[in-house]
């Protein structure tokens, strides 16, 4: 089958070639490294690689490269060739595809050529390399450092070297590869690759090896490897353990391969079992070079050019057993060779026929067991020892064999074990006992058998010698021996018997010798041997270890039974509600008698189950055989059901709660209590608690149920219905009804309106408040007549309960307009400018002051309003006289305030002086007052105040005298006082009206001036000035001759 399936694979492979030829003239257009990176971008980005999702990369041309082909640094993706081709140029270390620290990557459906390293793995896993055809590079696939991948369905062939190499790299899958004509091996394992399976791959015509497992063991820890269901054809040797450990080879087909179909060097602890091992041309196996503890075991090895198994140079403590070793050319099995064949070897319970050498040859070892073998026709010996000493050789069949030795060695068991079945041995069975001389036959021939003339088996046995496997116990398995000149058939063994059929030539005699051992079967009372269930006599031959039965009948076909004549007591109890038949009691039987109890429950009670030996059983009435002591017990149970109760109150809930189930049972008790919430998982209370509702809704439902002890089930189960739980808390709003200002300033009554939602229970209630304090129940719409800012306070309550946190609303309300005033510069009667300052109050105790507003006229028509303010500059209308001007207010819900005014006298002329005059008219005489009389007048705002204002000499100070009216000659007077002679006197008028106009006389800038006048006459100040100046001419004639103290002197003396 398999052979068929590498036939179809490699004729797939042909077709992928042929295209990938074809793909290949294509590839030339698009050359380089293509690197799949991290970030999922394809480096170049005009790379023939596509991918959608940075998931899935599909190849869409063929690719050429001098170095590596693709580059894989992303984890978690696919790389599908889509059968397209990626070639090289066999650069040394170059990868078609390289996965290097990548896990969990598949790269699949690609075809790999002319690499150093068609696909490698580097310190890589998880990852697949799926369907791919990996031809002409240097290594087909190769794991380094790489852990828990899986090779699989790949096609490697025409490699130079290995097709699949695995390099320190454990836990990896190689299953159905087909491996062909690689130039090196077809797999490949090597140093620190543990725990591998190659499985179901074809591996046929690779030119070293098919599979290789090298250095591990003793140089490198590589061990645990499986390699199973494989096929290693025509390969220079199929299965190759080097150096290698504690790995197994099972259920290969290994044929016709150039070498040896199983070579092991210096490998340890391996199973080698289950293998068909054919026409290789060299040994079948060849376990070589210091191979130990190996079992090779349940193997076809045929028709091989050399020896059939080769056990060779020193190997020891190996197992070869119950292999088919039959028609090799060389031995069927060879302990010898170079280095020798070894020591404490068991060669057992092989089929050895037809070879064609010896059967088994012995060469240069010792201390090895050779026993239960069939060795038939063989062409040359059936057993040759040579060199080799204190090996023993015991219980095989030599059939048309003999042996040869020229060493001491062991030919028997001793005395009754026996020796070996001998087809050409002549002697007879009359006596038995060690030495053969005490009446009676016990299937050991009376004289020795002469193998040549210096060893003899002392204690050939009669009849071929039967193996038959009788069961295992505590890991040991155990064997029941028959020598029998019938040929044995049907072997069973079972509760202390031995059953089997036996056949001859009818009306001869027969005779069997079985041999149980003690530890298997050691009966107290003896054994009971029947015939075709007629008892017959049988011989007791003791031992240590074992009990040999001899017994003789007449042939035909016949059964024969033989019975451990064994007593193991049954105890039989019964639970309350019933009883047994046989009654409850202890009772002895012989082993293998079948004993029947039936069960019978009371009224109202019925049979639940039995316990037989602590293990459930439910038949009734029960069958047991006794192969040991047992233990019955029969459980009888009630047959009412339990009641169960709720105590749901059919209220609405407004938190999670438990609805507590009591059941009751009053003959076995309750067991459990079960339930299922809304028809979801069924919970029981004893694990899972009371059942808890947790689900809104006015339509839960609760199945409930109870099983007692008995395992009666309450049924109907109950329904409960209609469980009610609302956790959610009601929802308000409200609602206001009003004038409306501005700024959501009502300025009217207001009507405020509650509604209210629930979606589950309803709403019960509704409730508001003013202060958070005191409550009321909202009925129906109310109203809210109170000016300013209310906060208005509610809440709901549902019918389960739940209480609405509280909410608030605020409402505005100002019903009342503006108060203010107007004052035009403080209240003052009179202007003398039309610009005028303005101090404006109002007041808002609701909404606030918002705006204002002015006018001259009073007329609101087109006046704007204006931010309020306390003052206010206000330009009055043109022309002297009385002036008004006019405010409004509005606050902040939009009310507007009365008129409010305020009045002034605009008087921008200045007073009018008519006339100045002082008193005296004339000369002012030193120290003499003047007064000055001014006629004035303002005929708007009237005369403020009149000043006098004068000053001395010049001088930069100015005297101001208020002047007082004389209301009986309607003039303003004021006095200068009195000044001394010389002193000039300049003065003027300033007069102010009561706007505060002011005009000022200073006699159109000259002022009003006088002097005081001296107090001598002018006709005694003009003879003084004559003097004076004849006293200057004369001094100035004499100023030259004359001193001025001498002139003065003549002048008056």
């Amino acid at each position: 089958m398999k052979k068929a399936i590498c036939i179809i694979l490699l004729s797939i492979l042909l077709v992928s070639t042929l295209i990938a030829m074809s793909n290949i003239q294509s590839a030339k257009g698009w050359s380089g490294t293509v690197y799949i990176r991290a970030d999922g971008s394809i480096d170049p980005p005009d790379a023939p690689i596509i991918s959608h999702d940075n998931i899935t990369y599909a190849l869409s041309d063929n690719i050429m490269s001098y170095e590596n082909g693709i580059v894989v640094e992303r984890n978690n993706i696919i790389l599908d060739g889509n059968y397209f081709t990626v070639q090289g140029i066999l650069t040394l270390y170059s990868s078609g595809v390289l996965l290097s620290n990548s896990q969990n990557v598949t790269v699949k459906n690609m075809d790999v050529q002319k690499f150093y390293y068609g696909i490698l793995l580097n310190n890589t896993s998880n990852s697949k390399v799926l369907g791919n055809t990996v031809i002409n590079n240097s290594i087909g696939i190769y794991l380094l450092f790489s852990s828990s991948n899986t090779i699989f369905k790949n096609i490697l062939t025409a490699n130079d070297g290995d097709a699949i190499y695995v390099e320190s790299s454990s836990y990896n899958l190689i299953d159905q590869n087909c491996i062909t004509n690689n130039k090196g091996n077809g797999i490949l394992l090597w140093e620190n690759s543990l725990y591998c399976i190659v499985s179901e791959n074809n591996v046929t015509l690779n030119n070293v090896n098919g599979i290789f497992l090298g250095h591990s063991g003793i140089y490198a820890p590589t061990y645990n490897n499986v390699c199973r269901n494989n096929v290693a054809e025509n390969n220079g040797t199929g299965v190759v353990l080097y150096h290698s450990s504690g790995n197994t080879v099972s259920e290969n087909n290994i044929t016709a391969n150039q070498e040896n179909g199983v070579y092991t060097d210096w490998a340890t602890d391996n199973k080698i079992y289950c293998n068909n091992v054919t026409e290789n041309k060299g040994h079948g196996m060849r376990i070589w070079f210091y191979s130990s503890n190996t079992i090779i075991s349940r193997n076809n090895v045929m028709a091989n050019g050399g020896h059939g198994i080769l056990l060779e140079c020193g190997p020891s403590d190996n197992t070869v057993s119950e292999n088919n070793i039959i028609l090799n050319k060389g031995h069927g099995v060879y302990l010898g060779g170079f280095g020798g064949g070894g020591s404490n070897n068991v060669i057992t319970m092989n089929n050895i026929k037809g070879n064609n050498g010896n059967g088994i040859t012995l060469e240069s070892c010792s201390y090895n067991i050779i026993s239960r073998n069939n060795l038939e026709i063989n062409v040359m010996y059936g057993i040759y020892i040579t060199s080799s000493t204190a090996n023993t050789i015991y219980h095989n069949n030599f059939v048309n064999n003999v042996a040869w030795s020229d060493s001491v060695n062991i030919w028997d068991d001793g005395y009754p074990s026996g020796g070996n079945y001998w087809s050409d041995y002549e002697g007879i069975d009359l006596y038995k006992g060690p030495y053969q001389n005490q009446d009676g036959s016990d299937g050991v021939g009376d004289t020795f058998y002469n193998i040549n003339e210096q060893h003899v088996d002392r204690y050939p046995l009669m009849a071929p010698f039967n193996t038959f496997e009788a069961g295992t116990r505590n890991a040991t398995t155990f064997y029941v021996d028959i020598v029998s000149n019938s040929t044995i058939s049907d072997f069973h063994f079972a509760y202390g018997s031995i059953r089997f059929n036996v056949t001859g030539p009818d009306g001869s005699v027969g005779f069997c010798r079985v041999t149980v051992p003690k530890e298997l079967l050691n009966p107290e009372m003896g054994w009971n041997v029947t015939v075709e269930n007629q008892e017959i006599n049988y011989t007791l031959i003791p031992s240590e270890e074992n009990t040999y039965l001899y017994f003789i009948y007449s042939h035909s076909i016949k059964t024969v039974l033989i019975r451990a004549l064994i007593s193991y007591e049954l105890t039989i109890t019964a639970t309350e509600g019933g009883t047994t038949d046989p009654a409850p009691g202890t009772y002895t039987y012989v082993i293998g008698t079948t004993v029947q109890v039936e069960a019978i429950p009371y009224v109202n009670y019925r049979f639940d189950h039995w316990t037989l030996d602590g293990e459930v059983k439910t038949e009734n009435p029960i069958t047991i055989i006794m192969d040991a002591n047992h233990t019955l017990r029969a459980i009888f149970a009630d047959s009412h059901e339990p009641v169960t109760t709720d105590d749901y109150d059919g209220l609405w809930h407004n938190v999670d709660f438990t609805v507590k189930l009591t059941a009751v049972d009053y003959e076995s008790g309750v067991a459990e209590s079960y339930y299922r919430i809304n028809d979801g998982p069924v919970k029981a209370v004893s694990v899972d608690g009371q059942p808890l509702i947790t689900t809104e809704g006015a339509n839960n439902t609760l199945e409930y149920w109870s099983v007692d002890k008995a395992g009666n089930e309450e049924t109907p189960h109950k329904i409960l219905i209609a469980i009610k739980l609302d956790k959610t808390k009601p929802s308000s709003a409200i609602a206001f009804n009003g004038a409306v200002g501005e700024n959501n300033w009502f300025i009217s009554n207001v009507t405020a309106t509650l509604t209210a939602e629930d979606s589950l229970s309803e709403v019960d209630s509704t409730f508001y408040s003013f202060d958070n304090i005191r409550w009321e129940k909202y009925v129906e719409p109310f109203t809210i007549s109170n000016e300013g800012i209310i906060t208005i306070y509610f809440k709901s309550v549902d019918k389960a309960g739940n209480i609405e946190s509280v909410k608030t609303e605020m409402i505005k309300i100002d019903k009342t307009t503006p108060t203010g005033s107007v004052v035009i510069n403080d209240n003052a009667l009179y202007s003398n400018s039309n610009l005028v300052t303005l101090s404006l109050t109002a007041t808002d105790t609701a909404s606030g002051m918002s705006k204002v507003r002015f006018s001259n006229d009073g007329v609101w028509d087109a006046e704007k309003w204006e931010d309020y303010t306390p003052t206010k500059a206000w330009i009055l209308q043109e022309g002297d006289g009385i002036k008004t001007v006019y405010v409004q207010f509005v606050d902040n819900a939009g009310l507007i305030s009365p008129t409010y005014s305020d009045t002034i006298i605009l008087d921008t002329t200045n007073p009018i002086i008519l006339e100045v005059k002082r008193q005296p008219e004339d000369d002012v005489e030193p120290s003499q007052p003047v007064k000055i009389l001014v006629n004035a007048t303002d005929s708007l705002s009237g005369l403020g105040n009149l000043i006098l204002s004068y000053n001395i000499n010049n001088s930069l100070t100015w005297t101001n005298t208020t002047m007082i009216l004389n209301t009986s000659t309607g003039l303003y007077e004021a006095a200068i006082q009195g000044q001394p002679e010389q002193n000039l006197i300049k003065y003027k008028i300033i007069a102010y009206d009561n706007a505060g106009n002011q005009v000022v006389e200073d006699n159109n800038g000259q002022y009003y001036v006088y002097t005081v006048i001296p107090e001598f006459p002018s006709a005694l100040i003009l003879l003084l000035f004559t003097l004076t100046t004849l006293f200057a001419t004369v001094l100035l004639k004499t100023k030259r001759s004359t001193s001025l103290p001498k002139f003065i002197s003549n002048l008056f003396f």
